[in-house]
């Protein structure tokens, strides 16, 4: 088996997705995984603004911390260890 990660000296896993911009340019991103990982992937904004991906609405998210905060969706096409595909 071939590893599509790896872990930091902070012993942090990190994975490469591929983000595909409205244009069709595809960028890859370094995504942290989370031992809570729910499902939810955050990007921060200057990712969000320079792939210039579809804003779908608005959502409420509760943080780890039990903090309920009002954040953007996003759709976009993600690429993972081969596999492509439309996410929200």
């Amino acid at each position: 088996m071939t590893p599509i990660g790896r872990v930091t000296g902070d012993r942090e896993v990190v994975v490469p997705l591929l983000v595909r911009a409205q244009n069709g340019a595809d960028r890859q991103v370094d995504a942290l995984l989370d031992t809570g990982f729910n499902g939810y992937l955050a990007l921060p904004a200057h990712v969000i603004e320079s792939l210039e991906l579809h804003k779908l609405g608005r959502e409420q998210v509760t943080l780890a911390s039990g903090e309920i905060h009002l954040v953007g969706k996003y759709e976009a096409t993600l690429g993972f260890g081969g596999a492509i595909g439309l996410v929200e």
